[in-house]
């Protein structure tokens, strides 16, 4: 008797008389996140009722890129529903990360081909900001703000209001310099003024800082930041914070300058905005984000993802195509390797020495999977990054020239229900996606759908995996009905030809299933070319049923078509031998 179970995949490296039982040799729209033989469920279009009035969620219908930035919004929890503006598309490759001290829900920084610009429905004592929603505009890239504050063009004017009092005193003045910064209301600072002519004064003396230049308009400056020099510090040009005032103000007065000590430092010397060249961003620990620009991945101050020290940067050997982590490792793909960078905090940011893992060319197939792992397609196979050895999974499931009949460069990629999911268009297929899924932690076998994806976006709030066409939103395994699965068994070889003459399979529901066989009888010497008989049954229950009677085969391959789950089948010479197995 032969059991079909487990259903785990299907292979093609291997030749079909030597793989296990449960490994086949098709698997087409099989959830491999069972034990049994399960269809996807189809994909469910998402509608938007904002009105009251069912209306088909899009975005627009030439996006390479989309994201979900409501993420507190209860109702996307109905997944057939969204509210209005609640998705994005972006018609060029852009990157998307939240920043680490982000404040509110929808708060994110978009990196694309020109800069990059913080997006948010941000609300200060302004009021909300029209130019910060991600409403701004169809293709929610020119929204948001620059991520960026340049500092003051002009230096501080200082005057000598009163001098400190000399009786009974042998002190002396004191040289003094000032310097002013920007804040806008998000709490970003910018870098310095230029420093101030220097005021020679004694203690408690009074002190006017004035000249302060108006910001532009769309910076939002909301208060001056105002710092100085004080001698006795360790460093005659450190500068100190004094106080800070609202951006309205024309001047300030120190009073009593030198009563008390300052301790707050200007940490803002040496900023630089988020560099014009940069692409790739992601949001690291300890409140760091980083980016590649070319050759380097560049990183900002903690928790200050508009600061781009020059000096914080790691130099590796090609262009960066893509930035993922996984635990505290950051992992730049290139086109000729891929490298691991670790540290605490920017300043100590460097690459693993002799970590090199096969590169890449499809930015889009890298995918950080499960927090342990990034996966992505190069040109020798489905490649696995993580604290060990760097490791093509594939290997063993597809023969190189196979992999490579799938056009890996064209490979996008997301993870969803613990699995690696691509889409790809295979050279010559006229223009067609078609899908795989793999479990990179255990690859038994491959998964292939017949449909696949342009872009995809997964939402670890809801859990859920999805894509668009032409504009129309979908969620991928969401609707009640399920996709027709099919899989095709091994080639099981009997050591002389035998009849299977009855059959016995449970499934979910009836009559959802197909079974059918082909039989390959051996050649002989009155008939050389050897001869297949087939045979094709709908299953109506769970009673055996009699399969082709009249001839005897050596070899055999069994495949089950179903839009239900299928547990098992149970295929004898005999219905003794099938209620014998029992």
């Amino acid at each position: 008797m032969i059991s079909l179970s487990g259903f785990d995949g299907a292979n093609k490296a291997v030749h079909p008389r030597l793989l296990l039982a449960t490994v086949g040799q098709d698997s087409i729209n099989q959830d491999p996140t069972h034990a049994d033989l399960r269809p996807w469920r189809q994909a469910q279009a998402l509608v938007d009722r904002s009105f009251g009035v069912d209306t088909p969620a899009t975005v627009i219908s030439n996006a390479v890129r989309i994201y979900r930035y409501g993420r507190q919004e209860l109702e996307n929890k109905f997944f057939s529903v969204i509210n209005p503006g609640s998705w994005k598309g972006f018609s060029q490759e852009v990157s998307i990360a939240v920043p680490p001290n982000a404040a509110w829900f929808d708060e994110a920084i978009v990196a694309y081909s020109e800069g990059a610009k913080y997006v948010g429905t941000h609300v200060s004592s302004l009021g909300p900001d029209p130019q910060d929603s991600w409403d701004a505009n169809a293709d929610g890239i020119l929204c948001g703000r620059p991520l960026s504050i340049p500092g003051p063009a002009a230096a501080p004017t200082l005057t000598l209001m009163r001098n400190g009092d000399l009786s009974g005193s042998t002190v002396t003045e004191e040289t003094r310099f000032y310097v002013y910064t920007y804040v806008n209301d998000l709490g970003w600072e910018s870098e310095p003024s230029p420093i101030s002519a220097q005021v020679d004064a004694l203690p408690l003396s009074r002190i006017r800082v004035s000249g302060f230049t108006a910001a532009a308009a769309p910076l939002k400056i909301t208060k001056f930041r105002i710092y100085r020099t004080q001698p006795g510090m360790s460093g005659e040009a450190d500068f100190f914070f004094v106080d800070e005032i609202a951006a309205s103000e024309t001047e300030y007065f120190e009073d009593g300058m030198g009563q008390e000590p300052l301790t707050e430092l200007c940490d803002t010397f040496g900023l630089a905005p988020f560099p014009a060249d940069g692409k790739n961003i992601i949001t690291l620990w300890n409140g760091m984000m980083a980016c590649s620009v070319g050759r380097t991945v560049r990183y900002c101050e903690p928790n200050k993802p508009y600061a781009w020290p020059l000096q914080y940067e790691t130099m590796l050997d090609d262009e960066v195509i893509c930035l993922a982590k996984f635990g505290q490792r950051l992992v730049a793909v290139t086109a000729s390797g891929t490298k691991l960078i670790d540290g605490a905090s920017p300043d100590s940011m460097q690459d693993t020495p002799g970590y090199v893992a096969i590169g890449t060319t499809a930015a889009r197939s890298v995918v950080e999977f499960n927090k342990s792992a990034v996966v992505y397609a190069s040109k020798s196979g489905l490649v696995m990054v993580d604290n060990g050895t760097p490791r093509i999974i594939t290997d063993g499931i597809l023969m190189q020239h196979q992999w490579q009949a799938l056009g890996p460069e064209t490979m996008v990629g997301c993870f969803y229900k613990g699995l690696y999911i691509a889409s790809y268009i295979a050279p010559g297929s006229g223009n067609v996606r078609k899908a795989f899924a793999i479990d990179p932690l255990n690859p038994k076998g491959i998964y292939w759908m017949d449909a696949g994806f342009s872009t995809t976006y997964f939402d670890d709030m809801l859990g859920g995996m999805f894509y668009h066409v032409a504009g129309q939103l979908y969620q991928f395994d969401a609707a009640a009905t399920f996709m027709t699965a099919t899989w095709e068994s091994k080639t099981f070889r009997t050591p002389k030809p035998v009849t299977y003459k009855t059959c016995e399979l449970l499934a979910e529901a009836y009559p959802a299933v197909t079974f059918s066989f082909r039989a390959l009888m051996d050649p002989t010497p009155g008939n050389p070319t050897p001869s297949e008989v087939t045979f094709s049954k709908t299953v109506t229950g769970q009673r055996e049923f009699k399969l082709k009677p009249g001839f005897m085969a050596s070899e055999w391959i069994f495949k089950i078509q179903t839009t239900t789950p299928v547990q098992i089948a149970n295929v004898a010479m005999s219905v003794e031998e099938l209620k014998a197995s029992v």
